[in-house]
């Protein structure tokens, strides 16, 4: 049976896992997954075993075409990785392969943002990492079902409330047709925020006017922090609202922890390194009273241009169990970063509002059409929520 609780703040790969394999074993209608990347390897595989295994008649698997072109974080095509002995190109003809048996067991499976011809498009990815089961349980956060992602420090939020799956099947459902959902839905005391890339720079505007209207703290997790919402914490450090920043120390983008301990010297933030391994995991919590989780960096690409999802949480159990497992915990593994030159944070904020500037030109995708009759969404052939929604609706 599926677990009673309604929230569950799952750190960590194994933790996710154990979770969600038994949701899967236990799905009666719908499983539909959105993922950025999805690797033949043994995190890959294993989901892959668990949805061929699954007795729920509609599977479905959404995958950024990212996952076409990067395997084990590692451009496939570079000369490098072309040679036979080479552990990405054999990585790549196992994602082939696990992709090939997933449809032949009736699993469908859909390759979503095209990066085009000339990969010009790269940079706009669907960022979504979502899972929903039987139209009554969603899980959102930042974990990708590959090796490395699972090996590294990140969080997923399980919710057991049929608005709030709901919402998003309807935001899984129109990626899955290539349409634009609602950009923002409230369900309570979570705020659900789908951003599809063409029009971030509006519903962005949200977690901005949270950070401006911060009164005593500002909390931030996020491993490639960068402009406008380093901007923002700019003049909440200026208002005198105090302002922690923890990001990791063995960054997978090593540049940007340089940057990063320039910005903070620039802005007067208090920056904590997280130490042991790379951090992928991305929470922002202000005044202890709202907390906003998901799939955003918190970066100019989420402003700009990458599809994601995320939450605003008022919920105070929720804001409680991520203080308790995960803000706390972080900060006491980390260290104060040392200061560093203010001229750092000047050159490469420039850089990354020139690369932003560009990649609007080259990236930025057309507005679709949009989805806003919900009701056929769930009544279409397409549809990720089951034939008969459950009643039930777990108080939190």
């Amino acid at each position: 049976m599926y677990a009673t609780t309604a929230h569950q703040i799952l750190v960590d790969g194994p933790e996710f896992w154990a979770s969600l394999q038994e949701d899967i074993a236990n799905a009666e209608h719908s499983i539909c997954i959105q993922t950025l990347t999805f690797e033949g390897d043994l995190a890959g595989t294993a989901l892959a075993d668990a949805l061929i295994a699954c007795r729920a008649p509609r599977r479905r698997v959404l995958i950024d075409s990212f996952n076409l072109y990067f395997q084990r974080d590692r451009f496939v095509y570079a000369p490098a990785n072309l040679r036979a002995s080479s552990p990405v190109r054999a990585e790549a003809q196992a994602t082939r392969e696990m992709i090939a048996r997933l449809r032949s067991a009736g699993v469908e499976v859909r390759y979503t943002n095209p990066a085009g011809v000339f990969m010009h498009k790269l940079l706009a990815r669907d960022h979504k990492k979502l899972v929903l089961i039987d139209g009554d349980i969603a899980y959102i956060g930042g974990i990708n079902f590959c090796d490395h992602n699972f090996d590294w420090h990140d969080m997923m939020i399980r919710v057991s409330r049929t608005d709030v799956a709901s919402t998003l099947a309807t935001d899984f459902n129109a990626t899955w047709n290539g349409l634009q959902a609602p950009a923002a839905t409230r369900s309570g005391d979570i705020e659900i925020l789908n951003l599809d890339g063409s029009g971030n720079e509006v519903t962005c505007r949200r977690l901005l006017s949270a950070i401006d209207e911060a009164q005593s703290s500002v909390e931030v997790l996020s491993p490639y922090m960068t402009f406008p919402f380093t901007d923002a914490l700019r003049a909440a450090v200026q208002r005198g609202v105090r302002v922690v920043v923890v990001s990791p120390a063995e960054n997978n983008r090593g540049f940007l922890t340089t940057y990063m301990r320039a910005e903070a010297t620039r802005s007067g933030f208090d920056l904590r390194l997280y130490q042991g391994r790379m951090s992928h995991l991305k929470g922002m919590l202000i005044d202890n009273a709202e907390l906003i989780i998901g799939s955003s960096n918190f970066d100019w690409l989420t402003y700009h241009l990458l599809g994601e999802v995320m939450a605003v949480v008022t919920n105070a159990g929720i804001i409680e169990e991520f203080r308790r497992r995960v803000l706390a915990p972080d900060i006491a593994t980390s260290v104060p970063a040392a200061p560093a030159p203010t001229w750092r944070a000047v050159l490469f904020d420039a850089a990354f509002r020139i690369a932003a500037t560009v990649a609007c030109v080259l990236c930025k995708p057309a507005p679709r059409p949009v989805a806003l009759d919900r009701v056929r969404l769930r009544g279409a052939r397409s549809s990720c929520v089951p034939p008969r929604l459950p009643e039930k609706r777990v108080a939190l």
